[in-house]
């Protein structure tokens, strides 16, 4: 339904991603992320690293808080619109993280900007 009405404001998930999802922390440095989204992804502890690194496409409801958890340390603006159990926009949020290589907050501020730009 959201596509239907705002056809422009979905990111799509292309295949492409950014050097970190070949490797662990190191590959931040190298990566296409933004110094601060680096130094975010740098600070994750083990646990939720391997998370990012491997997101579930149906996640079974034990890891739901465990996943708004990810997305508040990576986008806290994104982890504050989602309820924790709704695993399908906190999911969506950190896969728009993992292929765009910036947080899903700016890329929602920056498509809003196209959409209400009068042309």
């Amino acid at each position: 339904m959201q596509h239907l009405l705002f056809p422009n404001r979905l990111t799509s998930l292309d295949g492409e991603s950014p050097d970190i999802l070949q490797g662990p922390k190191d590959a931040v440095a190298a990566s296409t992320y933004s110094s601060s989204l680096q130094k975010a992804i740098s600070a994750l502890p083990e646990s939720l690293l391997e998370l990012f690194l491997n997101l579930p496409e149906n996640p079974p409801p034990e890891q739901a808080f465990l996943l708004h958890s990810l997305l508040s340390a990576l986008d806290p603006t994104m982890a504050a619109r989602w309820h924790w159990r709704d695993t399908r926009k906190v999911v969506r949020s950190l896969e728009i993280i993992k292929e765009k290589g910036c947080l899903a907050s700016e890329v929602m501020a920056q498509q809003t900007e196209l959409v209400e730009t009068p042309r």
